[in-house]
């Protein structure tokens, strides 16, 4: 039995030698056969409606990334990308299964097989709202105590009641 990630990785551990980009391709496919294999995640769901509750297994998807298929073949991911260096076949290669993980990831998320917020991070998407001011510019701000909040209503109201001289009525 495996005590840590150590000894996990040495037992596991498969340096690959890449002699060719066909060769990442055959490793790359052998990845994905890896990931399906490893059986759907499963998430239990409980529904209710109308009085009954009701309980349901919804299948999730193996995450599939470049990080992953880097320890798959016991590289790193630094190294991975390294290879973009080695030519412009290497480059097509790693561009064409780094979009293929990206691409994966994307359709996971947009039908709730995968977190979508988590994804989105992943992706470098953002999570966030741009709002303007009129005509696109900055949006106006004044900062206000609530003791000259107060002093306005209470002089709004003032000029809405009168004077005190001219209270309308008689002794």
């Amino acid at each position: 039995m495996e005590r840590n990630f150590y000894e996990r990785h040495n037992r596991h551990q498969r340096q690959v030698a890449l002699l060719n980009p066909a060769a990442l391709y055959i490793q790359f496919d052998d990845y994905l056969k890896h990931k399906q294999g490893l059986g759907q995640p499963v998430e239990e769901c409980i529904t209710h409606f109308q009085g009954k509750a009701a309980s349901y297994d919804r299948k999730l998807k193996a995450l599939i990334t470049l990080k992953g298929f880097a320890q798959h073949i016991g590289w790193t991911k630094r190294r991975l990308d390294a290879q973009k260096d080695n030519g412009p076949d290497w480059a097509e290669a790693l561009e064409f299964i780094t979009e293929a993980c990206e691409v994966d990831q994307l359709e996971g998320a947009a039908v709730g097989l995968l977190n979508a917020a988590l994804i989105g991070k992943m992706q470098g998407l953002a999570d966030k709202q741009e709002i303007t001011g009129a005509g696109g510019g900055p949006i106006q701000t004044q900062d206000t105590t609530l003791r000259s909040r107060i002093a306005s209503r209470v002089a709004g109201l003032a000029s809405r009641v009168g004077t005190p001289d001219d209270s309308g009525g008689t002794d």
